[in-house]
């Protein structure tokens, strides 16, 4: 193995630690070799793990933090600034029914807006920085194992033989312990009189009463007490995971074996029980994140910040960041649009520039139904962009190429990768981030686990 000049550079550029860690493989090379990374496997979930992490150090950290923060901060004004939380404008752009964006928006307020769980996925050129492909608000944010795989890669021989040799100690942000300290001030501040006994309910589908199911559950069981008594030893209560069925809602509380929830975090994508919707919409209960993930998680929130770029409804500041973290994106509704300071058709742009963008639906998961221009041929644009203007809920997107890095592949040796960066922000705070994978041979273009990407970690380091 040898790394050429081009991959030290953008290696460096994230960390000196990074390029440690391939001059270590170089003299190493035993390190190529798949095998040698035997206990790096996550049995609970179908993802595969890339055998090498990225190293970044904390300059870098600082670029990862403001574009996850800004992004998710200009997406959690869109229904204020933008619609002024009018429900037919809302449901005019979204192309939702009127009585749909009512029921979803029943009991939100800019606070409750304000404290929600996301994940921005990102790609990162070294000519463009940082841009924000879209940004996922829900419960079920893939990567909530991020804790257990960052000990799981710390653990591998390669790993440790490179921690001896260079005495650095990688770290990221515990999404998890984030994730329950906000619960609990947020308890704290809406229940005031809650006795001190803070209950939390995790919501998982299927799960069996009484059981855990996961080391994962075991560890956010045993994280929420330790945070409890780390705040005040008299704090009493438990976080309880699991099904909706096992939940009992009376005079418009949340309870399980009689004991009061004050915080329910869902798993399942948006969908809550109409009485726990009621509950929450009284203000009895903390709910993350409920039917507004709906709205939250459209895709369309990129395309509207892209077209309000230049709008006095943002500030100057909000606008820079517009510019610099967000691609140029549109929603595909006939007419005439702003691209590079001129006015073009757009319909008849999008047709005429394949190579440029990509195709997506408004709500999709795991990759499905991404087309990129680049990856197909011009009949399949065509008739693809056809169907998209007749559904008016997809958006095209500038095509970004992301900077490659070299990873780990096959039974042994390396390559090119392109990546996605997943940035966590709950709340107003920077949660951690993790990368998906993608070998720049493969002529599939769309980076997602579902779609044959790997799972990486991001190790912070001092330098």
């Amino acid at each position: 193995m040898t790394v050429n000049e081009k991959l030290r550079k953008v290696h460096e550029e994230l960390s000196k630690t990074g390029l440690k860690f391939l001059e270590f493989v170089e003299k190493n090379p035993w390190c190529l070799k798949h095998s040698q990374y035997e206990g790096l496997q996550w049995p609970y979930r179908k993802v595969v793990l890339q055998p090498w992490p990225l190293f970044i150090n904390q300059h870098f950290k600082k670029e990862v933090m403001d574009a996850g923060v800004s992004v998710f901060n200009l997406i959690k004004q869109i229904p204020r600034k933008i619609f002024d939380f009018d429900a037919r404008q809302m449901g005019q752009y979204y192309e939702i029914t009127l009585e749909s964006i009512e029921e979803i928006m029943a009991g939100v307020t800019e606070e409750h807006i304000h404290h929600l769980l996301g994940r921005g996925d990102f790609i990162y050129s070294t000519t463009q920085g940082f841009k924000c492909l879209e940004y996922n608000i829900a419960g079920n944010l893939g990567g909530w194992e991020l804790p257990f795989w960052l000990s799981i890669y710390k653990k591998t021989l390669p790993m440790l033989k490179f921690l001896e040799e260079n005495p650095v100690q990688p770290i990221n942000e515990d999404l998890v312990a984030i994730a329950l300290k906000l619960y609990i001030k947020r308890i704290l501040k809406q229940f005031p009189l809650c006795r001190k006994e803070i209950n939390t309910v995790m919501v998982m589908g299927g799960h069996q009463k009484g059981s855990t199911n996961s080391p994962f559950e075991n560890y956010i069981l045993s994280a929420y007490r330790e945070i409890l008594q780390s705040m005040d030893k008299e704090f009493q209560g438990e976080l309880i995971v699991c099904d909706y069925p096992h939940l009992q809602v009376m005079r418009d509380n949340v309870y399980y074996d009689w004991k009061r929830v004050l915080c329910l975090h869902e798993n399942y994508g948006g969908f809550v029980p109409h009485g726990i919707r009621e509950a929450f919409s009284k203000g009895n209960l903390l709910l993350y994140v409920g039917l507004v993930t709906m709205l939250m998680s459209n895709k369309l929130n990129i395309a509207l910040l892209s077209e309000h770029e230049e709008s006095e409804r943002f500030t100057p500041e909000e606008r820079g960041c517009i510019k610099k973290y967000i691609p140029w994106t549109r929603k595909t509704t006939p007419g005439r649009t702003r691209y590079q300071g001129e006015m073009i058709d757009l319909e008849t742009f999008i047709l005429a520039n394949k190579d440029k963008l990509v195709l997506k639906p408004a709500v999709n998961l795991g990759g499905r139904q991404i087309l990129i221009g680049l990856y197909c041929h011009q009949q399949e644009w065509e008739k693809a962009i056809k169907a998209a203007f007749q559904m008016k809920t997809w958006l095209v997107q500038e095509y970004i190429e992301p900077t490659a890095y070299l990873f780990q592949e096959g039974d042994e040796g390396c390559a090119e990768h392109s990546i996605v960066w997943g940035i966590f922000v709950f709340g107003g705070t920077y949660a951690g981030s993790f990368l998906r994978t993608l070998s720049t041979k493969s002529n599939k273009g769309v980076i997602n686990a579902h779609q044959g990407a790997d799972i990486s970690v991001v190790f912070e380091v001092q330098e």
